[in-house]
């Protein structure tokens, strides 16, 4: 018998793109309509699902990747903020 071994596919498609785009539009809108709970959990949680390669560690990632990531992370803190000063 030999040994032959096939090479995997990397994938092209990132379903953790799709679930994030979504949960970040429904923050936003959540926001939108001054619904502070939901936009904070929304936000929150689109931040666990992260869109980019998640084999490369933070540090080494591109600029622009990181910059994204940590205003999301603001915006997030943003809607935290209003839920709890604006009421």
């Amino acid at each position: 018998m030999s040994n032959t071994t096939t090479a995997e596919k990397p994938s092209t498609i990132n379903g953790n793109r799709l679930v994030y785009g979504m949960f970040t539009l429904a923050g936003i809108i959540f926001l939108a309509l001054q619904n502070f709970d939901n936009a904070i959990i929304y936000l929150g949680l689109a931040l666990a699902f992260d869109p980019f390669n998640q084999a490369q560690p933070f540090h080494q990632r591109p600029k622009y990747q990181r910059i994204w990531l940590g205003v999301h992370a603001v915006l997030a803190m943003v809607a935290l903020a209003c839920l709890l000063f604006v009421r």
